[in-house]
């Protein structure tokens, strides 16, 4: 009975380090602060040290490019703050303490902390949608302190923001519906390849959860991962390679009907107009407008990039005091602006090398870690989360999921 107890309480204690990472990866609440990251980084590395884990020369080689990185940038730039450097290798520590931490667990409780996140986020989405008086009645007095930028009124594990947004958009907990979006895709493509069965009760809460969120990107990354489905996890390729552009022609035909998501597009294509990019970047901060400008700052430092600084990473003069005037909303291109073309190649080299190794884990074709980096790479086209700990950790996945580790199907489940 003893063991069971503290079995118990290592498990629940390992659900909330990573749930925990989630927050202060996506959540309003937590992501802007800062403290709670500084506690994060107490508490597992606390942990790490007494339970005597060793650090594998992964996370050596890891953090000594980076350094090498911030300090080639600060000799070419002659600007650094330390404060920022620092927040850097907490959240990578973080991430990789959590992993170390989880080890094998870290896919399957992900799995579950999405999964009661979604049914969280369907049961006050589905009560606005049936009376969204009873929603207001809440959201009114909801204290000032859990009110973000003035409008982000949330409830800590949920976010009613685009509630007022026609259709209403699902946030989840998470700062907007792209977001959750994200974390909801990734958690139904580890269940597909733990399961490898469509029709579960995780599975139709995670699509209803998904379809809530009025996310275009979430719309095609979800058919993409059906397709994978079929054609590499239950290996009916003929049907998966077929359903994709059938689930595109559908999105397009769909969206047209749909009025916000018809003049979504329309207003990032129109806005990313090459000829306009910076004027449209400064007053709208779309993903393709943004994308264009940080590639052409990026050419002038491709090797090691150009520092996570306002007064660095722009070659064009602009107001340091009006963050309008250098708003990032791309995270796949930020990313490489940031750190260069190196660590750019690096960092998703780490993240098929663990999704593959997780893959191989589970007994899924290896193919599917291709798809799952084209997931991470199309959310974060739109979400500036490739920085943030939880995707930091992804990368380090192989460390738990490599070679020499006995597949799933071959041990005990928790």
């Amino acid at each position: 009975m003893g063991v069971y107890i503290k079995n118990n309480r290592i498990k629940w204690f390992q659900y909330l380090l990573l749930t925990t990472l989630i927050a202060i990866t996506g959540f309003d609440y937590f992501f802007l602060r800062k403290g709670y990251l500084v506690s994060l980084f107490i508490i597992s590395g606390g942990y790490f040290i007494y339970k005597r884990f060793r650090f594998d020369k992964f996370i050596v080689i890891f953090i000594a490019i980076v350094i090498l990185s911030q300090f080639l940038q600060f000799l070419i730039f002659n600007y650094y703050v330390l404060t920022v450097g620092i927040s850097i290798f907490m959240r990578i520590l973080v991430a990789y303490f959590i992993v170390k931490i989880l080890g094998k667990r870290f896919i399957d409780y992900y799995i579950q902390i999405i999964y009661v996140f979604s049914i969280i986020s369907l049961f006050f989405y589905t009560f606005y949608i049936i009376d969204s008086s009873l929603v207001s009645i809440l959201v009114n007095n909801i204290p000032e302190s859990l009110s973000i930028y003035g409008h982000n009124v949330n409830i800590i594990i949920h976010n009613f923001w685009m509630y007022n947004s026609v259709p209403p958009r699902n946030s989840g907990p998470f700062w907007e519906p792209g977001l959750f979006q994200a974390f909801i895709n990734i958690a139904l493509f580890w269940n597909l390849l733990k399961v490898k069965t469509l029709m579960t009760k995780k599975n139709i809460i995670f699509s209803l959860a998904l379809f809530s969120t009025m996310s275009t990107t979430g719309y095609l990354i979800y058919f993409m991962i059906i397709s994978v489905y079929f054609a590499l996890i239950i290996r009916k390729r003929f049907l998966g390679w077929a359903l994709f552009p059938l689930f595109l022609v559908v999105i397009v035909f769909v969206s047209k009907d749909i009025s916000f998501l018809s003049q979504k597009i329309e207003h990032q294509l129109a806005n990313s107009n090459i000829r306009n990019t910076r004027k449209n970047v400064m007053r709208h901060g779309n993903r393709f407008g943004v994308a264009l400008r940080d590639l052409g700052n990026f050419i002038e430092y491709p090797i090691v990039g150009r520092g996570r600084f306002a007064r660095t990473k722009f070659s064009q003069p602009i107001d340091i005091n009006n963050s309008n005037t250098f708003h990032q909303s791309n995270g796949l291109t930020n990313l490489l602006v940031t750190y260069g073309l190196i660590l750019f190649i690096l960092y998703f080299t780490l993240l098929h090398m663990s999704f593959k190794s997780a893959i191989e884990y589970y007994g899924g074709n290896r193919t599917a870690a291709i798809f799952f980096l084209l997931l991470i790479m199309a959310s974060s086209f739109s979400e500036l989360i490739l920085e943030k700990s939880f995707f930091i950790a992804l990368t380090m996945l192989v460390v738990s999921y490599g070679k020499n580790n006995m597949p799933y199907n071959s041990i005990r489940k928790d």
